[in-house]
């Protein structure tokens, strides 16, 4: 009866094991994630947003949804008024379309809801053959899409669902006659119709992060993106995509988080940095930045099945990597020193001067001198706790 206990014991664990193994390698983003959500319905057309441009796999017709630490990113845009338009444009009335977009995302399971809402102003004019209104007033069209669905093929990154779309429709009639019907109205009646609700199925891929593109999670103040191989700096906000060859720069209390699909990157005040290489797959998670100028922050998570890793390089020829920890970096160009500062598990830092690894544990330091000396590790000053990225990060 023991060994059977033991064996079935040994079963359970190699299946939960395996699974953990699966979600790892796969890459079911998580609540902290931040992500682009290409979305295609069978059958029907929804008015979303246009994906960003530069993605992999994305077209100038790509729509749909950007994805923040558990969170759609909730937004107002511009839509067709379809068959409103024409209708719109008669003399006595007038149109404003009001479209949003708003959702959760916790554990593959995504909820986003569309509002499509045209408001129709009447100004006491004849229109469509009703008559004279003598009673101006407005009408509210309202369409509502509503998605629900999980991630149902992690491997490459799909989601599939249902999509509810529920119309209520709106109009204006004459409520009473002043010689008959068709003759002039003397007042008019504003009425809303019954939902109408029909079924689809939609289908969604990630397609930001991915090799080559990280997303903008969060900034705040004065933040600042130049493009590889241009030379102006143009505004950056949350939800722009960061390329590499990218540089991201901050201004006087300015700051900006770049989430990386496996981390978060926080670009401090009065900071440039450049996006070198980013790497995203099943087996693999890896960035390179280099920092001209300022202090950058790394928060990298590691699965036990996927190798991630991210490094920030200095023009002095310092560079501090991490593995599923946290580090600051500090760049000082006219004095050329690199400060590392380990707030997690440990840092792998290098000089010119010394290419071998020098491991810095939790709640260390160390300088990287011009002539690309490494010294040794020092405690942090309750001054370095508070400059701590994590702080920044959940303060932000």
């Amino acid at each position: 009866m023991k060994k059977i206990i033991a064996l079935i014991a040994v079963f359970v664990f190699t299946f939960l094991y395996f699974s953990r193994v699966a979600v790892a390698v796969t890459g079911v983003p998580t609540g902290d994630d931040a992500f682009y959500l290409e979305m295609q319905i069978d059958g029907y057309g929804v008015d979303m947003p246009a994906m960003p441009s530069g993605l992999p796999n994305v077209t100038a017709s790509s729509r749909g949804v950007l994805v923040v630490n558990g969170q759609v990113v909730e937004q107002e845009f511009t839509a067709s008024l379809g068959s409103s338009e024409s209708y719109c444009q008669q003399a006595g009335i007038r149109c404003a379309q009001k479209k949003s977009i708003s959702g959760t995302y916790q554990n593959g399971n995504l909820d986003v809801t569309v509002k499509n809402e045209i408001t129709r102003t009447y100004d006491g004019q004849a229109v469509g053959g009703i008559g004279d209104p003598v009673v101006p007033g407005s009408t509210v069209r309202l369409s509502v899409d509503h998605f629900v669905g999980n991630m149902d093929d992690p491997g490459i990154q799909r989601f599939r669902g249902t999509l509810t779309h529920t119309f209520i429709g709106e109009g204006v009639e004459c409520a009473k006659w002043r010689d008959g019907e068709g003759g002039i109205c003397d007042l008019d009646r504003y009425f809303e119709k019954a939902p109408v609700v029909t079924k689809y199925d939609w289908t969604g891929f990630v397609r930001a992060p991915g090799d080559g593109v990280t997303v903008i999670s969060k900034t705040n103040g004065e933040v600042e993106k130049r493009r590889a191989g241009e030379t102006e700096f143009t505004p950056l906000a949350a939800g722009d995509i960061i390329a590499v060859g990218d540089t991201v720069g901050t201004g006087y209390n300015s700051s900006a988080w770049i989430n990386t699909g496996f981390g978060s990157i926080i670009v401090q005040p009065l900071t440039q940095l450049r996006l070198d290489a980013f790497e995203m797959n099943k087996l693999r998670r890896s960035g390179r930045a280099l920092l001209s100028a300022g202090n950058v922050g790394a928060i990298i998570s590691q699965p036990a099945t996927i190798r991630s890793d991210f490094s920030v390089s200095t023009p002095s020829g310092a560079n501090a990597a991490i593995r599923g920890s946290e580090m600051l970096v500090g760049y000082d160009e006219q004095t050329r020193v690199t400060t590392v500062f380990v707030y997690e598990d440990k840092a792998y830092v290098t000089g010119n001067a010394d290419q071998s690894e020098r491991e810095v544990s939790e709640g260390n330091k160390v300088t990287v001198y011009e002539n690309g000396s490494v010294s040794s590790p020092t405690g942090l000053a309750a001054e370095d706790l508070a400059d701590r990225p994590a702080a920044a990060s959940d303060g932000g």
